[in-house]
């Protein structure tokens, strides 16, 4: 503990902003925020273990039909990657 930054490898800054307000105050990011980084949220809340997070994030997903006809094999890849049944749904 020598007071030096420690490197997280692989998240960018915003998303991982996004973790520490989840895990420090359960704040949900903004719609927009989640239509266009659901993903990389999804992927870091998984990443660090964070479940609360990934099913708000994954609700959102479903209920705001982000997933249609041109997105569905995509989002079935990522579901099946992820082990996220709701958005397989």
């Amino acid at each position: 503990n020598d007071g030096s930054p420690v490197a997280i490898n692989d998240i960018t800054a915003e998303i991982f902003r996004i973790i520490l307000r989840y895990v420090y105050g359960e704040e949900i990011p903004e719609l927009k925020i989640i239509l266009d980084k659901g993903k990389d949220i999804i992927s870091a809340a998984d990443r660090f273990g964070i479940v609360g997070l990934k099913l708000a994030v994954e609700a959102v997903l479903v209920e705001s039909l982000v997933i249609n006809m041109h997105t569905v094999a995509d989002w079935l890849l990522f579901s099946d990657l992820k082990k996220r049944p709701l958005l397989k749904k």
